[in-house]
Parts: structure tokens; sequence; C-alpha cells
């Protein structure tokens, strides 16, 4: 029944119809990342792009709309693997494997650098070097705290 309806009214409006979809595509991802759903706003980015860089589309502002739209999908997924980064940091202190939150805290702040969120960038390194620093650690260890103190301190 919903499949009919769309063709009625795809043929009946045209490509109007068409833009409404992308339009509301466009929208979802918005949407998702206003609730920070950071994987279903960059798969609503993608099923964007891939309506923007359809054959029908003959201009190239469909593909520059869609080459941008790939790049919020990227950074969404990014926000998507921080959480989850930061949800096995967790995982790691709460077992006592405070050397493997470290690295993961770490590897936070180098995606926060390449968002170009230095707070935030600055607050990971923090807590890898303040993890990587603890009577427990190794001479290694203490080495990588020194590399993430001097980030905070170079960014």
């Amino acid at each position: 029944m919903y499949l009919k309806a769309n063709k009625q009214a795809e043929k009946s409006l045209g490509g109007g119809w068409r833009f409404f979809q992308q339009k509301s595509k466009l929208q979802k991802a918005s949407y998702y990342e206003e609730v920070k759903s950071w994987a279903n706003a960059g798969a609503a980015y993608i099923k964007y792009a891939h309506c923007r860089k359809s054959k029908t589309t003959t201009s190239t502002d469909g593909d520059y709309e869609a080459a941008l739209r790939y790049v919020d999908a990227a950074q969404c997924y990014k926000k998507e693997a921080i959480a989850c980064l930061e949800q096995a940091a967790t995982s790691f202190c709460e077992m006592g494997l405070n050397g493997s939150a470290a690295l993961r805290y770490q590897e936070i702040a180098e995606m926060y650098v390449s968002l170009l969120d230095f707070e935030k960038a600055e607050e990971f390194f923090g807590k890898a070097a303040e993890l990587f620093t603890e009577p427990m650690s190794r001479d290694r260890s203490k080495r990588r705290a020194a590399g993430c103190a001097n980030r905070i301190i170079t960014e």
C-alpha cells in the first residue's frame, strides 16, 4: 500500500517528490545529530548522499552536496566511535586495566583533535596521562604519559 502511494505521488509530482524525499532524509540526519544518535545520523547522511549522487542528477551541485554529506556522515561515525571507546575505557578502569583504559582515552583525544575540538582533546589527553602515570605503570606507560602531557601543552 505504501509503495503504491509512493509511486503515485512520484508520478504526480515528478522531480518535486524526489526533492521532498531527499529533504526529509536530510532533516532526519539533523534530528539524529540533535539527539546524539550518531550511527543513525551517519546512516541518514549516507542515504541522502546516495540520493543526490544518483544517476538522474546531471549537475555537479548534486555531486558536491553528496560529498559534503559523506563528510558529515564520517564526523557522525567518529562521534559514535568516541562513545564506544569511552565505554571501553570505563570498563577497563572498572577491571583495573588502567593501561588499556589510558590507551583508549589517548585514542579518543586524537579523534577529538581530528574533529578540531581541542578542549575535549585536552580533557582526554589529561585522563590518559593520569592513568599512564599511576604507580603500577611500567616505564613504557610513563613515556606515553609524557607524550600525552606534551600534547596537552601544545594543543
